[in-house]
């Protein structure tokens, strides 16, 4: 079961919510009026982002995804708003970061989805390298 942390986590990402003492900047703070605003701040929120996303995987499918497929629980309309929302503020930056953020985080939910992939981090960086070849 998915924890109302990991949920928290990434609405605040989309900017709908807020957390105690953040640890790094959101992707809504780091896409501003559609502009990136620094792009080591706008790294760091994206890796933020990606690593909830593995924490978010790991809580939905379990810590060996690829053991079994279990529905699992049904997903808050809030979670799969906030995951939008986070793509959409991205890609409306335009630049060439953000769109290859934006489809690093599209790459990282539909792995989540999924519900088969162990290593999210892993497989974007394989599909990544695919698209490259």
């Amino acid at each position: 079961m998915f924890r109302d942390e990991t949920v928290e986590r990434l609405r605040w990402h989309a900017g709908l919510s807020s957390v105690p003492e953040p640890d790094s900047p959101s992707v809504a703070a780091s896409t501003l009026s559609r502009k990136v605003r620094s792009t080591a701040i706008f790294q760091m929120a994206i890796a933020d982002c990606l690593d909830v996303l593995v924490k978010l995987n790991h809580e939905l499918n379990g810590e060996l995804p690829s053991a079994g497929f279990d529905c699992g629980p049904e997903l808050p309309r809030s979670l799969v708003y906030s995951i939008s929302e986070i793509i959409r503020m991205i890609r409306e930056c335009r630049t060439d970061d953000a769109n290859r953020a934006a489809w690093r985080i599209e790459t990282a939910w539909l792995a989540v989805l999924a519900g088969d992939i162990d290593d999210i981090l892993e497989h974007v960086a394989g599909e990544e390298a695919s698209r490259l070849e």
